[in-house]
């Protein structure tokens, strides 16, 4: 496991100290010091950033189906995959995108509307 970084360490702070402020303001009321109003407040609007910014984050990762990331190993393996593939020319195109890149073809259309439409030389 890595050591915390210290952006991390004063986040955390940061946090545990809004909700200790938040929680203080919510159980014993608001202080009647305006300066102290302001930064329970203050808390308060942090504390529930980070609630709703939590929530955010655990259905984002639910809705990517993430549970863990790969090893080292085979994120390398993936790489050289991957650069041998573009070093060989060969892409991985499923039959369902090739499909719909024809039927999204602008000239593909004009192309087929100018075999069909009669030409006249003279206009009449």
């Amino acid at each position: 496991m890595r050591a915390p970084t210290p952006k991390r360490i004063v986040l955390a702070a940061v946090f545990a100290l809004s909700l200790g402020l938040g929680a203080l303001a919510l159980l014993d009321g608001f202080s009647s010091s305006s300066p102290v109003r302001l930064a329970q407040g203050f808390a308060l609007v942090l504390v529930g950033l980070g609630v709703v910014g939590g929530v955010m984050m655990s259905v984002g990762l639910r809705m990517a189906s993430w549970s863990e990331p790969e090893t080292e190993a085979e994120f390398e393996r993936l790489v050289e995959e991957s650069e041998r593939m573009a070093r060989d020319g060969v892409a991985y195109e499923p039959e369902a995108q090739r499909e719909d890149r024809r039927q999204d073809d602008p000239f593909r259309r004009r192309r087929a509307h100018s075999r069909s439409a009669p030409t006249s030389s003279c206009g009449r």
